[in-house]
Order: structure tokens, then C-alpha cells, then sequence
């Protein structure tokens, strides 16, 4: 390092070298090379790395604090509609309550979609292997579509090419989240028409299998000189489809990124006005093993859980409210606790079976809290299971908590069943078998379903094996059906189109519940043409049609409460 008389600084790289002439006398030969710009740059790069990196951990910091900040409320408010579906609830209230459910869960969706898309950038999206089903995981991402379809009027079609049962080691988890993007991408931009999903067999070897899947729409399309760029993240085909159809335009970035992660490949052809169709081929590693009860739903079995005395450390008072509810209806003695610091008072003095823990809390956080009971001197005390409550998706891969002493965690927001499948596992419980508790529940469901007119099994999943709430839907249904029936035929008979319409949208709700799936596709038509006015004339017979059918489906429902 020099400088110069003006007081410039400069930076030379000198190299000596020892040499002998022909008498065998040493000299040295000096090179002296001026690197000063080649410093300067260097560091330049040095300081825009740290600068880079400064800003990079600010986003994430960013990111983790509010996906924390969104998914605490959300947690309340989707938390509180499952226990406002659950009471008596009149059929425009229920339709309201599908609202925000719905709404609810759409922001989940945009949330989730930003945190994976910075998962994928930051490196830290982790797939999970294990072994199941591939034509059964896919067939329910379609059917829990179906609802959604049918009332827009789309048919829903599941085309499984597979010649048998394949059963791949991979993440299911992912794999629904693939296809759950993709399938609400083509019923979110079609409007009329069909939704086609097929799979099939590309290439099979000993070990892999190529399987491809098809999402065919009939739906708006895309423009050609707009293919190349709907895979970009926070692109859309145009404003007009954002302002329109709502979304992030993340979806089909987040879709392209995992077929990539998974080996595959992901493409598309569409044509402006007719329809898209999307295709993925990913190998799969076939597994040996078949898993029995790897897709079957967990039940909750209160006499498994038995009584428990739980502290739940939860500074939002709904949260807490929402957990407190849920535990205290399996029999558990919960205990609230505000923050970290008033949790440590209340387990110094109580015995707990088990801890849910929020991270982020005034005073004193959870991970410290965490970090104290485990250094209690009571054996007991410092083994007991705690269980993590994290709104922070970003931080939620689940090490870091487990780094700090818990045992597991959950993501806000949860609902009874994940918060069961957490407890049971951290407390050691094994569950009964699946296979058993789906035949419970078939049993249930075959007792009160005698007839083809109806088939109560989306309202047994609502129960719980609560036999006298399927009989109270089932009374309800039979009292206040006639007056809505009444009101739809006097619409129709006054052609009143618009409130026909609305009369049979209030009806439509009840028949999917108490599975009257006959006059699933009748009572859409009778909305749509009341709504468009088309095709008056055939609005008498299907709402002719709809009274007589649902009349008869409570006369059996009758026979059947009383038998």
C-alpha cells in the first residue's frame, strides 16, 4: 500500500525473484504490477455481499414477522367459524358462514403462497418421503373440488389411466399442493363447460415410473405471447384476469418450482377463448410397501386421550378462547397463561400433563419460556411435552423449535383434528386403528342411509359420531324444507326469475348436506336460468321436479327417525 504525494492511496502486488549470472553471482529481479483497481472492486463486492445479505435477512425477518402478524387472527377468526358451524345455524346464516370460510382461506392461500415462493428462493422448502397411494391422493384433491364445481355448473372429470394400484415413496403434502393449485386454477377461469384431470404411465423401470397428469379447462385460455411468462412469479396473463379473478399470480410459479424440486417437467398449450391444459411428468419411486392406513383419516377417540391437565401459554385472547374450547370438550383441564413469565408462575405451582406454547409473546416469548422448564431441577417437570403454537411459517420448518427444547408444533392456523394428531403423538398415545374407525363410521352412516334418494355421509362427517346431532339436522331439514320449497314454486309461478334464482341458491346448500345428489345439477340449472333468463320454460318442470323429489326424500327421512 502507497501513497502518492497528493495523498492518493494505491495498492501494488510486488514479486522478487533470486537469480545467478554466469559467474555465479545472485541478483534479483523485481516485478512490481499496480493493483489498485483490482482492490477497490474487491472491495466493492465485499461490501454489496454484506449489503445483499443485510437486505436478504431483513426480508426474511420481514416475512417471518408477518406471516406471524396475519396467521394469529386468522387462526381466531377460521378457528371460530368451525365452532359457529357447528350450532344451529339458519340457511342464509350458513351461507354466510361458507363466506368467510371461504374468504378465510383464500388468504391462507395467498399467504402460504408468498412464504413457499421464499421457502423455494431461499433454499429451504423440505419434501418429506413417504409411501402412499398416487391415484387416491389425486382423487381426493378432485373431489374436494367437486362442491366447488358443481356450483358453478362444471362437470368434473378423474380419468385414472393407471393399469393398477401404484403406491410411490414421495410427499404427498407437496403433490396436493400442486394439484389443488392447478385444479382451482382451471374451475377459477372457466365459466362453463368441463374440468378434466387424467393421469397416466409415461415410462416404468424396475424402480421409477414416469407418471404424467393432464388438467384440461374449457375455460378464458391464455394468450400464445403470454405462455412464456405465467410461470413468473406475481405474473398473470393480464391486469384484467387480477381485478377479475383475484389470486397473486403465484400459483403456477410455486407449480413449476416443485415439478422441477421433484425431477419433472411442467408444460402447457391453450388456446384464447376455448381452454388450457396443463401437463406434469415426475418419476416416481414405487414402493415395495403398501401402506395400510397411510391415507385414512385420523378420528379423535376422547376415551384414547383420557383426562389431561394442559397449560396453554397464549397472549390473543381469541386463540386462546378457540384452544381452551377445543380441549376442554375432550375432557381436559386447561389452564391459560398469558405470556412466558406468568406460564413459569402457573407451572411452578401446577402438574401438567402437557404445554402448548406461542412463540411470539409480550414479556417473555415461548422459546425462552421453553428454554426455562427444561432447566428445572424436577425430572417431571423439565420432561413434560410442549408443544410449539407458530403463526411464523418462515421459522416453522420445525428444527429450530426442536433445537430449543420442544417437542413438536403446530402452525397457525389449526383445527381439531391436527391439534389431536399433535397431542396424541407427543403424549405417546397410540390411535386405534384407522381401518376400524373408518367401519365405525361406515356403520353410522349405513344406519341412516336406507334410501337412494339421499346419503347422509357428508353430515356423518360433521357428527362425529354424534347420533343425535344427525337426527337434529335430519328433524331440521324435514321442518323447514316445505317453506323453502313453498317459496321457490311460488317464485316460479309469479316468474319472479331473479328471486326463483335466489330461492333455489338458499336450497341448494341443504340437498348437498343431507346428499340429495339427484337434484345436485337440477337446482344449478334452475339458479343459472333464473339468473341469465334463459330457457324460462323449462324453469316449471325442474322446480316441479326438485319439490317432488325432496318431498319424498323427507317422507323416508321420516320412516327412518321414527324406525
Amino acid at each position: 500500500k502507497l501513497y502518492s504525494k497528493a495523498g492518493k492511496k494505491s495498492y501494488f502486488l510486488y514479486q522478487n525473484f533470486k537469480r545467478t549470472d554466469e559467474d555465479g553471482l545472485p541478483y534479483v529481479i523485481c516485478f512490481a504490477q499496480d493493483i489498485t483497481k483490482r482492490i477497490e472492486a474487491e472491495k466493492e463486492l465485499i461490501t454489496a455481499k454484506k449489503h445483499s445479505e443485510d437486505v436478504a435477512r431483513a426480508k426474511e425477518n420481514f416475512l417471518a414477522t408477518m406471516s406471524h402478524e396475519i396467521r394469529t387472527p386468522m387462526n381466531g377468526v377460521m378457528g371460530i367459524t368451525d365452532l359457529l358451524a357447528k350450532t344451529t345455524l339458519d340457511e342464509q346464516q350458513k351461507h354466510y358462514l361458507q363466506l368467510i370460510q371461504e374468504s378465510s382461506q383464500n388468504l391462507l392461500m395467498i399467504v402460504n403462497d408468498v412464504l413457499d415462493l421464499e421457502k423455494i428462493v431461499l433454499g429451504k422448502l423440505q419434501f418429506e418421503n413417504m409411501a402412499f397411494s398416487l391415484a387416491e391422493r389425486i382423487s381426493m384433491c378432485v373431489q374436494s373440488f367437486n362442491f366447488k364445481a358443481l356450483e358453478k355448473g362444471l362437470e368434473m372429470k378423474f380419468i385414472n389411466r393407471l393399469e393398477k394400484e401404484l403406491y410411490v415413496v414421495s410427499d404427498p403434502y407437496r403433490l396436493s399442493q400442486l394439484m389443488n393449485n392447478l385444479i382451482s386454477n382451471a374451475i377459477k377461469f372457466t365459466e362453463k363447460g368441463q374440468v378434466s384431470i387424467e393421469l397416466f404411465l409415461l415410462e416404468q423401470n424396475e424402480s421409477k415410473w414416469l407418471i404424467g397428469c393432464s388438467i384440461k379447462d374449457t375455460g378464458i385460455g391464455i394468450p400464445e405471447d403470454k405462455l412464456s411468462e405465467i410461470f413468473e412469479p406475481f405474473v398473470q396473463a393480464n391486469s384484467s384476469v387480477s381485478r377479475m379473478y383475484g389470486g397473486t399470480g403465484l400459483g403456477l410459479s410455486i407449480c413449476n418450482q416443485l415439478i422441477q424440486m421433484m425431477g419433472g417437467q411442467f408444460e402447457v398449450s391453450s388456446e384464447l377463448g376455448k381452454g388450457s391444459e396443463f401437463r406434469f411428468s415426475i418419476p416416481f419411486e414405487v414402493s415395495s410397501l403398501i401402506p395400510e392406513e397411510a391415507n385414512l383419516p385420523l378420528k379423535i377417540d376422547l376415551e384414547l386421550l383420557g383426562r389431561k391437565k394442559v397449560l396453554l401459554v397464549e397472549d390473543v385472547e381469541l386463540n386462546q378462547y378457540l384452544a381452551k374450547h377445543i380441549m376442554e370438550s375432550w375432557g381436559f383441564d386447561v389452564v391459560v397463561a398469558g405470556n412466558g413469565k406468568e406460564a413459569l408462575t402457573k407451572f411452578e405451582v401446577h402438574d401438567f400433563d402437557l404445554v402448548l406454547m406461542d412463540i411470539q409473546m409480550p414479556i417473555m416469548d415461548g422459546l425462552e419460556a421453553t428454554r426455562k422448564i427444561r432447566s428445572f431441577d424436577d425430572a417431571r417437570k423439565k420432561s413434560v411435552p410442549i408443544i410449539a403454537l407458530t403463526a411464523n411459517a418462515l421459522r416453522g420448518d420445525g428444527e429450530y423449535y426442536l433445537s430449543e427444547g420442544m417437542n413438536d408444533y403446530l402452525p397457525k392456523p389449526f383445527d381439531e383434528a391436527k391439534l389431536y394428531g399433535k397431542v396424541i403423538q407427543v403424549l405417546g398415545i397410540k390411535p386405534a386403528s384407522k381401518k376400524n374407525q373408518l367401519q365405525n363410521e361406515k356403520d353410522i352412516t349405513d344406519s341412516f342411509t336406507p334410501s337412494a334418494l339421499f346419503n347422509l355421509e357428508v353430515l356423518t362427517s360433521m357428527a362425529n359420531d354424534d347420533e343425535d346431532f344427525i337426527k337434529e339436522m335430519i328433524t331440521m331439514f324435514i321442518a323447514t324444507m316445505p317453506g323453502y320449497l313453498l317459496e321457490l314454486k311460488n317464485f316460479m309461478e309469479q316468474k319472479d326469475w331473479v328471486n326463483t334464482s335466489r330461492a333455489a341458491h338458499k336450497i341448494k346448500a341443504s340437498l348437498h348436506t343431507m346428499g340429495i345428489s339427484s337434484l345436485y345439477e337440477i337446482i344449478q340449472k334452475i339458479e343459472d336460468n333464473g339468473k341469465s333468463r334463459k330457457s324460462k320454460k323449462d324453469l316449471p318442470g325442474l322446480v316441479n321436479h326438485v319439490v317432488e323429489v325432496t318431498h319424498q326424500a323427507m317422507k323416508e327421512m321420516e320412516v327412518l327417525l321414527v324406525g
